[in-house]
């Protein structure tokens, strides 16, 4: 994998995120303030009745709703693809509360209440619904377009890129509307988003594997990846913990707009919420491993073509008895992990 080709756009692409976080910081205060105006005159222009429930649902595809397209790709794609949507969604929200719990920043309605639709207690930036729709949409949008169906067609490739960007930028522009993110924020979350993405499919370009081989080496270096994930996990703990000199007037801005919300959702608290959702992210890629093997070794009629199909890349097929069995499986994972823990917490 790490070859002299991809150790140079390693390097390039670090450059690229080095430059976007020292830009960011540079003009993070002039374009923060400057949202707060344009942020007004956009739920002036759009009012707050029919485009506030568009732009709350449009939200939702970003955060909790994401499982939904989540579920239909996973029901029509090979289980490497599956296996690389979950680590892109993973590797997202870690950055997420990464930087989050770096910059410890406020969101525009802290600023300026005028600005309040929906109440969130954690801190503004980057824009996670930004990391998170760039990052796992344009996953979608490469693995769609490269099916048979589409993959000769150049017209349907630029279509369904079009759509999913469509779909990214409505996303963001609605964290705009609802007061929850500054321009520089979204922007931030927008291209780290990219650059996980870009790093994915482009250096090391790991869904060019075949699913066997792809199977293999996640196998072959379970421990390795196991280490790896829980080293992450700690190395944002020093800023997780460390002190914030505007923590208790935001604290007290946050209990003032927004009282429902609970406290393991404020602030630090929330990042290492992310953190932990991370982390159990291992869990599901692991627990989805372990069913395929232990369904290996069950009887099922025609079990070498049924595990043959749901490794075949050129076409959606129909699903087989096994196949329910895992994507239940892998579903119910997702759901424990991602949608009700969301929304539960928020209640």
């Amino acid at each position: 994998m790490l070859n002299k080709e991809n150790v140079v756009k390693i390097i390039v692409l670090l450059l690229f995120l080095t430059t976007i976080i020292i830009t960011e910081i540079f003009y993070r205060k002039k374009l923060f303030n400057k949202s707060l105006t344009i942020e007004k005159n956009i739920q002036k222009f759009f009012g707050k009745k029919f485009f506030k429930t568009y732009f709350l649902f449009i939200s939702l595809l970003g955060e909790k709703l994401i499982i939904v397209p989540y579920i239909i790709f996973i029901c029509t794609t090979p289980i490497n693809y599956s296996i690389i949507q979950i680590f892109i969604l993973d590797i997202s929200i870690y950055f997420t509360a990464f930087f989050k719990s770096i910059y410890k920043n406020p969101r525009p309605f802290w600023i300026n209440n005028e600005l309040l639709i929906e109440c969130n207690g954690g801190y503004g930036n980057p824009s996670g619904h930004s990391i998170t729709s760039t990052s796992v949409y344009l996953s979608m949008a490469y693995f769609l377009s490269n099916y048979k169906s589409f993959r000769k067609s150049r017209l349907s490739k630029i279509i369904i890129y079009i759509c999913f960007l469509f779909l990214i930028f409505n996303i963001i522009f609605s964290r705009l509307y609802l007061g929850l993110h500054s321009i520089n924020q979204v922007i931030h979350g927008f291209l780290i988003g990219l650059c996980i993405f870009s790093f994915v499919f482009f250096i090391f370009q790991i869904q060019k594997k075949k699913p066997k081989e792809f199977l293999n080496f996640i196998d072959n270096n379970k421990i390795w990846i196991i280490v790896g994930y829980i080293i992450l996990f700690f190395i944002p703990f020093p800023f997780i913990f460390s002190k914030d000199k505007n923590k208790d007037e935001y604290t007290n801005i946050i209990n003032k707009l927004c009282p429902k919300i609970k406290e393991y959702k404020k602030l630090e608290k929330e990042c290492f919420n992310g953190l932990l959702l991370y982390l159990s992210f291992i869990g599901i890629i692991f627990g989805l491993l372990y069913c395929i093997e232990y369904l290996k070794t069950i009887n099922i009629e025609n079990k070498e073509k049924i595990f043959i199909n749901w490794c075949k890349n050129d076409k959606i097929y129909k699903f087989e008895y096994s196949e329910r069995i895992i994507l239940f499986f892998f579903c119910c994972n997702i759901i424990i992990y991602y949608f009700l823990f969301n929304i539960y917490n928020n209640r």
